[in-house]
């Protein structure tokens, strides 16, 4: 959402269309963007069309993704963790879709960066393969499948309506 905020700032438009420019053209990488791609946009005040380079906008989102990876950086540090990320960086998110975020983070942490995707989802696998959802879905199942958690019985746990209730209870008892 910061993205969004600030190309929507910058360009003054609104977050709808600041979100679709974020989506189409924005780079986390500007110098993997192009300075030839002109993106064509109307500010709220103005009836006149504007345009912008996707290296302008693409300048504006590394900028912010850097601040952001600044904040990880100390929290990582923060944790303690003694050992380098040996295992790397799984995303998780929205902003895992972001072009060239992978790219980003293991220029700039040294580690492998991957996506995370949801496991051992039925239905909604155009939902469920998204990373956009990743967060949520973990959230959801850890309960059900991590082993260091009071595992739910999935054959005893009386329907979908109390399968539900249980996860209720466990994420308020989380927070």
């Amino acid at each position: 959402d910061s993205i969004t905020d600030d190309i929507a700032v910058m360009l003054q438009i609104t977050k709808k269309e600041a979100e679709k420019i974020k989506i189409n053209y924005a780079s986390a990488l500007s110098s993997m963007s192009s300075n030839q791609l002109d993106i064509k946009y109307r500010p709220n005040t103005e009836l006149d069309e504007k345009t912008i380079s996707e290296q302008e906008v693409s300048q504006y989102v590394e900028a912010r993704v850097q601040e952001i990876l600044q904040m990880i950086i100390k929290e990582i540090s923060r944790a303690d963790i003694k050992d380098p990320l040996t295992y790397g960086i799984v995303m998780t998110g929205g902003g895992a879709e972001l072009r060239n975020i992978s790219s980003l983070i293991e220029h700039n942490l040294d580690v492998k960066v991957r996506k995370g995707k949801p496991k051992k989802i039925d239905g909604a696998l155009e939902i469920a393969c998204n990373p956009q959802f990743t967060t949520v879905l973990g959230l959801l199942l850890w309960p059900v499948f991590s082993s260091d958690h009071v595992q739910l019985n999935l054959q005893n746990i009386g329907g979908f309506k109390n399968f539900i209730k249980r996860i209720r209870h466990t994420i308020e008892d989380m927070f």
